[in-house]
């Protein structure tokens, strides 16, 4: 029989992980911007915090983060998605040169390096910066009887995914979390897919994909998968009008536990 597969999409749709993602950033990229040391997320300034949130839908990798304190740096404040992808462009070949590196790809290394470090120093300290929303654990217990298999694809380190996952008491195993040190990257969100269409022999249709950032949704739909837009995470407006636009179901429950109950509908 074919099977059925859940694919969720980890930061801005199970997790919140904005405020882990902007320490992290300020870590790694402020002591080369200039900007004041910070031990903890309430000593970072709150005209680099606003800004940094307001940004985060724009986001699609780890160096992306970086790419936004740049952008504060320079007060350049942007607000649509094209915008950020053309200016990140732009700005890479200088950001690399600054931090040392020769490329993007190696620019995101230095990005997840500096998050392995800060987990080391203090992991209960970075657990409490990637809470949950709420109602996860009740949304994927209402899921379990609908779905054959239940996945995450995310573009965080699988193990640092998954330990969020064990510190919350959230039952899914290790190995049904796939981040981006497991899947190939050229591909972005449409690899994981591949990779979940080939593990598990069901068709394209019978993947289930809920994600908030609506680029990767466009992508995906492409391939046939259903895609499922979730708006209560890091998104904007824009991106929601974009997603409808593509066909994309708009989910828009606050609960996580609310709007699985819609996706089984």
């Amino acid at each position: 029989m074919t099977e059925n597969i859940l694919a969720l999409d980890f930061d801005g749709v199970i997790c919140d992980s904005a405020r882990e993602c902007l320490f992290t950033a300020y870590a790694c990229y402020g002591p080369v911007a200039g900007f004041s040391p910070a031990s903890n997320l309430e000593e970072i300034s709150p005209s680099v915090q606003g800004p940094f949130f307001r940004m985060r839908p724009f986001v699609r990798d780890g160096k992306d983060y970086i790419v936004i304190l740049n952008l504060i740096l320079g007060q350049d404040a942007v607000s649509r998605q094209r915008d950020f992808d053309r200016r990140s462009r732009e700005l890479l070949p200088d950001l690399c040169a600054s931090m040392g590196v020769s490329d993007p790809r190696a620019l995101e290394e230095v990005f997840q390096e500096h998050r392995r470090t800060l987990r080391k120093r203090d992991e209960a300290a970075w657990m409490e910066m990637n809470p949950l929303y709420a109602g996860v654990e009740e949304g994927l217990r209402s899921c379990r009887s609908h779905f054959d298999r239940i996945y995450v694809t995310t573009s965080k380190p699988s193990d640092a995914a998954a330990k969020i996952l064990r510190y919350q008491k959230i039952d899914l195993a290790t190995d049904h979390v796939y981040g981006y040190d497991r899947v190939r990257r050229a591909r972005g969100k449409n690899g994981h897919l591949a990779h979940l269409h080939a593990l598990t022999g069901a068709p394209y249709s019978r993947i289930h994909f809920v994600d908030d950032q609506v680029s990767h949704l466009q992508s995906a739909s492409e391939l046939g998968v259903g895609c499922y837009h979730a708006t209560w995470g890091y998104t904007t407006p824009e991106q929601v009008r974009d997603g409808k636009a593509a066909s994309v179901t708009s989910l828009q429950e606050e609960s996580v536990a609310g709007w699985m109950r819609r996706l089984l509908g």
